[in-house]
């Protein structure tokens, strides 16, 4: 926290029984002479969701069929990082990295030696800050995504198989903002690649 910071939430709390006071030293005269900047545990999270998970199995004569579902609604993010500060409450329920929608969904058959999922992953529209008008910022509002990727594998015997996958069937660009687009950080949920081929074996030995 900045030396300015602990000073005034010093002189500005109910008491001087506060944890900032402490890190400020003074001489006689009142003048300071030194602010520790130490790390002190004053604020709180709290996060609160919910993670839902289904399959379904269903032999269609020589096909296998099945399916998975999971996913995650996020009720609420929150961080106060001074507590009793409201001026230092972040809410990041609904923003690009905690949108309130994540679902997976896996439908896929089984047939003899060859295996095939499709997934389709949805994430919810959200905002780069939920705390920030739209005037405040162009690419404020993050439309929500939906990705396709295939997974196609071939037993060759016991020991060896062959796959074929392909992510982001569509070619699918991240949403219009400089957060999304980075494919790192804040932007990881979102695919900054584009269409991706993949080819491989998987043996024992």
């Amino acid at each position: 926290m900045p030396e300015n910071r602990i000073v005034e939430n010093c002189v500005d709390s109910a008491s001087v029984d506060n944890a900032f006071c402490p890190l400020v030293q003074r001489r006689a005269d009142g003048a300071i002479t030194q602010i520790s900047v130490s790390p002190i545990n004053i604020g709180s999270q709290k996060a609160e969701g919910i993670d839902f998970g289904v399959q379904y199995h269903q032999p269609i004569g020589e096909v296998d069929g099945h399916l998975r579902v999971s996913g995650t609604y996020l009720i609420g993010n929150r961080q106060q990082v001074i507590s009793g500060d409201p001026t230092t409450l972040d809410i990041a329920r609904g923003e690009i990295d905690n949108p309130k929608w994540r679902v997976n969904a896996t439908p896929g058959i089984t047939w003899g030696q060859f295996s095939l999922d499709w997934t389709l992953r949805y994430i919810s529209k959200s905002h780069v800050d939920v705390q920030l008008s739209d005037e405040g910022r162009s690419d404020n509002d993050v439309s929500s995504r939906l990705y396709n990727d295939l997974y196609l594998t071939m037993d060759v015997n016991r020991d060896a198989q062959f796959y074929l996958g392909i992510n982001n069937l569509f070619d699918v660009d991240p949403p219009y903002s400089a957060e999304t687009f980075q494919g790192t950080g804040r932007g990881a949920l979102f695919d900054n690649i584009g269409r991706y081929i993949y080819v491989g074996v998987n043996s024992k030995f």
